[in-house]
């Protein structure tokens, strides 16, 4: 038996969703945290640019270490790591 469509669309849309969500409500505060501490507007947008950047540095390897470990460990590895880097 077999999940119906929707369950598994949702299965794969809505962490992708909840994570862009999330960081697109980060990364403001990110600038205007840099803005705070002393950073010109150049820096602050540098550290901004370097999420991203770093994102796609380390999407083929994090692709390598889900196909070895499987989607639902990497998922709940992912979350844990976020949570542990979060202040």
């Amino acid at each position: 038996m077999t999940a119906p469509p929707w369950r598994t669309l949702l299965a794969v849309y809505a962490p992708a969703a909840l994570f862009s969500v999330s960081q697109g409500a980060v990364l403001p505060v990110l600038a205007l945290s840099a803005r705070s501490l002393g950073a010109s507007v150049a820096t602050a947008a540098g550290v901004v640019a370097l999420l991203g950047i770093g994102q796609v540095a380390g999407a083929l390897p994090t692709g390598a270490v889900v196909a070895r470990v499987r989607e639902r460990r990497a998922m709940l590895a992912a979350v844990l790591l976020t949570g542990a880097a979060l202040p």
